[in-house]
Protein backbone atom coordinates (compact mmCIF):
# COMPACT_ATOMS: atom_id res chain seq x y z
CA UNK A 1 0.00 0.00 0.00
CA UNK A 2 2.85 2.66 0.90
CA UNK A 3 4.22 1.88 -3.29
CA UNK A 4 0.55 2.06 -4.11
CA UNK A 5 0.51 5.78 -2.53
CA UNK A 6 4.00 7.02 -3.18
CA UNK A 7 2.63 6.84 -6.88
CA UNK A 8 -0.58 8.35 -6.15
CA UNK A 9 1.83 11.29 -4.79
CA UNK A 10 3.70 11.46 -7.73
CA UNK A 11 1.45 10.98 -10.53
CA UNK A 12 -1.70 12.86 -8.95
CA UNK A 13 -0.45 15.60 -6.87
CA UNK A 14 2.71 16.20 -9.07
CA UNK A 15 1.91 15.64 -12.59
CA UNK A 16 -1.57 16.77 -12.70
CA UNK A 17 -1.01 19.18 -10.39
CA UNK A 18 1.10 20.46 -12.32
CA UNK A 19 -0.65 19.93 -15.54
CA UNK A 20 -3.52 22.21 -14.00
CA UNK A 21 -1.43 24.73 -12.22
CA UNK A 22 0.69 25.32 -15.82
CA UNK A 23 -1.94 24.96 -18.15
CA UNK A 24 -4.37 27.66 -16.34
CA UNK A 25 -1.74 30.04 -16.55
CA UNK A 26 -0.55 29.59 -20.04
CA UNK A 27 -3.36 28.87 -21.70
CA UNK A 28 -4.68 32.27 -21.46
CA UNK A 29 -1.60 34.03 -22.32
CA UNK A 30 -1.02 32.29 -25.21
CA UNK A 31 -4.77 32.82 -26.26
CA UNK A 32 -5.44 36.22 -25.11
CA UNK A 33 -8.62 35.05 -23.54
CA UNK A 34 -9.46 34.97 -19.75
CA UNK A 35 -11.38 31.50 -17.88
CA UNK A 36 -14.72 32.03 -17.84
CA UNK A 37 -14.15 31.54 -13.96
CA UNK A 38 -10.38 31.88 -13.01
CA UNK A 39 -10.71 30.76 -9.76
CA UNK A 40 -11.99 27.60 -10.08
CA UNK A 41 -8.86 25.79 -11.94
CA UNK A 42 -7.16 26.84 -8.41
CA UNK A 43 -10.14 25.75 -6.50
CA UNK A 44 -10.34 22.33 -8.20
CA UNK A 45 -6.24 21.94 -7.53
CA UNK A 46 -6.75 22.46 -3.93
CA UNK A 47 -9.50 19.61 -3.91
CA UNK A 48 -7.45 17.75 -6.21
CA UNK A 49 -4.42 17.57 -3.45
CA UNK A 50 -6.87 17.21 -0.35
CA UNK A 51 -8.11 13.88 -2.78
CA UNK A 52 -4.52 13.00 -2.59
CA UNK A 53 -3.60 13.88 0.78
CA UNK A 54 -6.55 11.22 1.56
CA UNK A 55 -5.10 8.91 -0.63
CA UNK A 56 -1.44 8.95 1.10
CA UNK A 57 -3.48 7.68 4.44
CA UNK A 58 -3.72 4.42 3.26
CA UNK A 59 0.23 4.03 3.79
CA UNK A 60 -0.59 3.87 7.25
CA UNK A 61 -2.96 0.84 7.01
CA UNK A 62 -0.32 -1.41 7.51
CA UNK A 63 0.82 0.02 10.72
CA UNK A 64 -2.45 -0.64 12.24
CA UNK A 65 -4.88 2.21 11.42
CA UNK A 66 -6.96 -0.08 8.91
CA UNK A 67 -10.21 2.23 9.45
CA UNK A 68 -7.87 5.13 7.40
CA UNK A 69 -8.87 3.00 4.28
CA UNK A 70 -12.35 3.65 4.57
CA UNK A 71 -11.30 7.88 3.96
CA UNK A 72 -8.85 6.86 1.28
CA UNK A 73 -11.43 5.32 -0.67
CA UNK A 74 -13.06 9.44 -0.98
CA UNK A 75 -9.78 10.70 -2.68
CA UNK A 76 -10.80 9.45 -5.94
CA UNK A 77 -14.17 10.93 -6.03
CA UNK A 78 -12.46 14.56 -4.70
CA UNK A 79 -9.85 14.05 -7.76
CA UNK A 80 -11.91 13.45 -10.62
CA UNK A 81 -14.34 16.86 -8.40
CA UNK A 82 -10.63 18.58 -8.76
CA UNK A 83 -9.91 17.79 -12.90
CA UNK A 84 -13.89 19.01 -13.51
CA UNK A 85 -13.56 23.20 -12.55
CA UNK A 86 -10.47 22.75 -14.12
CA UNK A 87 -11.83 20.95 -17.73
CA UNK A 88 -14.94 23.16 -17.74
CA UNK A 89 -12.64 25.96 -17.65
CA UNK A 90 -10.68 24.87 -20.79
CA UNK A 91 -13.90 24.25 -22.23
CA UNK A 92 -15.20 27.11 -21.40
CA UNK A 93 -12.01 29.03 -22.89
CA UNK A 94 -12.19 27.01 -26.19
CA UNK A 95 -16.00 28.32 -26.94
CA UNK A 96 -15.58 32.05 -26.54
CA UNK A 97 -15.12 33.72 -29.89
CA UNK A 98 -11.54 34.74 -31.25
CA UNK A 99 -9.72 37.29 -30.11
CA UNK A 100 -9.40 39.95 -32.71
CA UNK A 101 -6.76 43.12 -32.49
CA UNK A 102 -8.33 45.00 -35.24
CA UNK A 103 -9.93 47.87 -33.18
CA UNK A 104 -11.10 51.37 -34.38
CA UNK A 105 -9.01 53.57 -31.47
CA UNK A 106 -5.90 51.13 -32.25
CA UNK A 107 -6.08 49.86 -28.36
CA UNK A 108 -5.11 46.03 -27.94
CA UNK A 109 -8.45 43.70 -28.18
CA UNK A 110 -6.67 41.46 -25.84
CA UNK A 111 -8.64 41.47 -22.64
CA UNK A 112 -6.54 43.06 -19.47
CA UNK A 113 -3.80 44.08 -21.92
CA UNK A 114 -3.41 48.28 -22.23
CA UNK A 115 -0.80 47.87 -25.60
CA UNK A 116 -1.74 49.07 -28.93
CA UNK A 117 -3.08 46.94 -30.92
CA UNK A 118 -0.38 45.30 -33.54
CA UNK A 119 0.05 47.13 -36.60
CA UNK A 120 2.45 45.49 -38.59
CA UNK A 121 5.33 47.75 -38.73
CA UNK A 122 8.22 49.53 -36.82
CA UNK A 123 7.75 52.71 -34.75
CA UNK A 124 10.06 55.41 -37.25
CA UNK A 125 10.83 57.09 -34.03
CA UNK A 126 12.08 53.93 -32.40
CA UNK A 127 14.59 51.22 -32.28
CA UNK A 128 13.46 48.51 -34.81
CA UNK A 129 15.14 45.94 -33.44
CA UNK A 130 13.41 45.78 -30.20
Amino acid sequence: LAIDAARHLIAVGFAFGLLIAVSSRLVPTFTGRSFPHPLAADRGLALLHVGVALRSLQALAPLGAVQVLQISGLSGFLVVLGFLPWACNLIGLATQAPVTHDTSDGTSAVPGSRAPAPTGRCDPGGDARA
